[in-house]
């Protein structure tokens, strides 16, 4: 349920900036990319607000483990927010990927004072790829943020530091957050990952060859062959997938230089799948990969085949 305080609607980060300077409480951002939710776990303060932005490929949930909220299927780009009334810990995960967990503490102290920012010290990049930080912070309202030393092709709007970068590096970015009470200041290490991987996005359709072996039973099945669909999402050298062949998992990993790996869980979470495989010819219109799935008991060797459909 979505609660009086719970609400959905697409935003930009425009929009996300301004969140941050509006009079009252405090507004935390976490977003959900690449099947998790980062930051995993924030503290907020009661009357502040908790903001979900779905900025991964594929669509989640923010559902509270029990019951406070449920933002309903988040698209790419859509957010939700809930407000939190009362002080505790409180653990949520995505229904459609129940692996994905997170969790929101709410002190019962008020949120007034001096700022404290409370964003991650650390974030990555891939050159040619779109980046996207947003600093968060406690303190009385409205919180003026600042960011300094900034590698090439980024830049600070609002709370969010946004853009394309354009060299490979780690970089100590200085950030700012300062109000009426006073300032706060943090080192925020910045490392952007040299491109250099083939763009692999999309549609892809072929076979598996799989075996299934039993490790309590001490049995091994014949090769059977199963038609399978891939849909890739790749971002610079991040890299996600849905793979469909009897059953879908859900995976990430990373590419570089043709060769790739992807690991992840079904639906469900009672089935885990790695694969490890290297994108094939000059235009990059094939796939070979291995790979493995298991669980409780029961392991199964696989060797997949795709093609780039013309």
């Amino acid at each position: 349920m979505y609660g009086k305080s719970g609400r959905l609607f697409f935003c930009s980060s425009l929009l996300l900036g301004v969140a941050a300077y509006s009079a009252g409480a405090a507004t935390t951002v976490v977003t959900i990319v690449d099947f998790n939710f980062q930051p995993s776990s924030v503290t907020v303060g009661v009357g502040d607000t908790v903001t979900w932005t779905n900025n991964g490929p594929s669509t989640h949930t923010s559902t509270s483990d029990n019951g406070v909220w449920d933002s309903g299927n988040l698209s790419v780009n859509q957010s939700f927010s809930h407000t939190f009334d009362t002080a505790g810990t409180f653990g949520y995960h995505c229904t459609i990927h129940p692996f994905m967990t997170a969790s929101v503490t709410v002190s019962s102290s008020s949120n007034t004072g001096a700022p404290s920012i409370t964003s991650a010290l650390s974030a990555s990049g891939t050159v040619g790829a779109a980046f996207n930080y947003t600093i968060t912070a406690s303190g009385a309202t409205p919180i003026t943020f600042t960011a300094s030393n900034l590698p090439g092709g980024l830049s600070l709007t609002g709370a969010t530091i946004s853009g394309t970068p354009t060299a490979a590096g780690t970089t100590t970015v200085g950030l700012g957050a300062s109000n009426s009470a006073g300032s706060d200041n943090k080192n925020l290490t910045l490392t952007i990952a040299a491109s250099g991987a083939a763009d692999i996005s999309g549609n892809w359709t072929g076979k598996t060859q799989a075996k299934v072996f039993s490790q309590t039973a001490g049995t091994k099945s014949s090769a059977v062959s199963v038609a399978t669909t891939a849909a890739f999402t790749q971002s610079g050298a991040m890299l996600s997938a849905t793979v469909t062949a009897n059953e879908s998992f859900f995976l990430m990993g990373q590419i570089g230089n043709g060769n790739f790996w992807l690991s992840g869980q079904n639906s469900d979470g009672s089935r885990s799948l790695v694969i490890s495989g290297h994108v094939l010819g000059k235009k990059g219109t094939s796939i070979k990969a291995a790979g493995i799935t298991y669980t409780n008991g029961e392991a199964g060797e696989l060797t997949i085949v795709l093609k780039r459909p013309k």
